[in-house]
């Protein structure tokens, strides 16, 4: 599978309330993965309502719902602030047969 996630890709995970109505986050992780722009269709968890996105990314690196990706690299701790950095706004994951790989399908 690894050869499929040849992308570049940057995580926010998110953290804790700012006590302003926001929400903190972890400094930034570069994690492989694979982009795809485009839109599908997916079930967000919070409204259990069918909804599309306006990407994909897939991973074997574990994220979680309210962070932020990223095609590419960013260092900057305010990921709300960097052009191309989008919500996680839904997540599937998929164990292979022997249960030694996760791959996770995020959607943007």
């Amino acid at each position: 599978m690894e050869s499929a996630l040849t992308h570049k890709l940057t995580y926010w995970a998110p953290g804790t309330p700012d006590g302003y109505g926001g929400q903190t986050f972890s400094d930034p992780v570069t994690v492989m993965g694979r982009w795809e722009d485009g839109a599908y269709l997916f079930v967000n968890p919070a409204t259990g309502q069918q909804e599309v996105s306006k990407a994909r990314a897939f991973s074997e690196t574990s994220v979680a719902l309210d962070g932020y990706l990223l095609y590419g690299s960013s260092e900057s701790t305010t990921p709300q602030n960097v052009d191309g950095a989008w919500k996680i706004m839904g997540l599937k994951s998929l164990k292979d047969l022997d249960d030694t790989m996760t791959l996770y399908t995020v959607y943007l």
